[in-house]
């Protein structure tokens, strides 16, 4: 479902599973006891842990993790990297 907000920006409201919630409030969790503030809606949804300000992950290294994420869970890589929308090649 999508409505304007205004401004030319939309909201869309999509429903997530109890799973992606749990992860959701954890990540704000771990956000707001690093950075001790609440999240700015121009700051990325996931940080790079690494930095002391809000910063997003690379692209090198969020494909790193991905690649080990699939290698653990037995997964082709290059599927889920193809799947994920990186390059692949």
């Amino acid at each position: 479902m999508k409505g304007k907000k205004g401004n030319n920006q939309y909201v869309v409201k999509i429903p997530i599973s109890d799973e992606c919630v749990a992860i959701l409030e954890d990540n704000h969790r771990r956000f707001v006891e690093k950075f001790g503030r609440e999240p700015l809606p121009t700051e990325p949804l996931f940080c790079d842990p690494d930095f002391d300000v809000p910063t997003a992950y690379t692209e090198k290294k969020l494909r790193a993790i991905c690649i080990q994420a699939a290698k653990d869970a037995g997964l082709d890589v290059i599927r889920f990297l193809y799947t994920l929308g990186f390059e692949v090649g």
